[in-house]
């Protein structure tokens, strides 16, 4: 279990987390922040080890935003992964923290491999 408290996304800036994941194996991402207005709108993002964003989601292009997994549009947000269920042993994936089109809020975050 990774937690951290009293962070910050800055416009235009992202925050980035390794983590590794077996065969099969879950991540559950929780971010906790509040958001009073559209400049605060914090998503999730995981990118595989090559840095290929594997749930794109941008104010450019809304089309791959996951709104049940990590990207809505509301305070808090939280997020299942599961790695492929062979070829991993472990594989290094990155769980990012971005503000939807330049936002920024401060954030909690609670990472948890199952």
């Amino acid at each position: 279990v990774f937690n951290a408290n009293d962070l910050t996304v800055c416009s235009l800036d992202e925050d980035w987390y390794g983590v590794e994941l077996s065969d099969g194996q879950l991540l559950a991402v929780d971010l906790a922040f509040t958001q009073t207005q559209d400049s605060g709108d914090l998503d999730l993002h995981l990118y595989d080890s090559n840095s290929v964003d594997l749930t794109p989601c941008s104010s450019t292009d809304a089309s791959g935003c996951d709104f049940a997994n990590g990207q809505s549009g509301t305070s808090n947000e939280n997020a299942i992964y599961e790695a492929p269920s062979t070829g991993c042993t472990p594989c290094i994936y990155y769980v990012v923290v971005k503000g939807f089109g330049g936002a920024e809020n401060d954030y909690a975050i609670r990472m948890e491999r199952e």
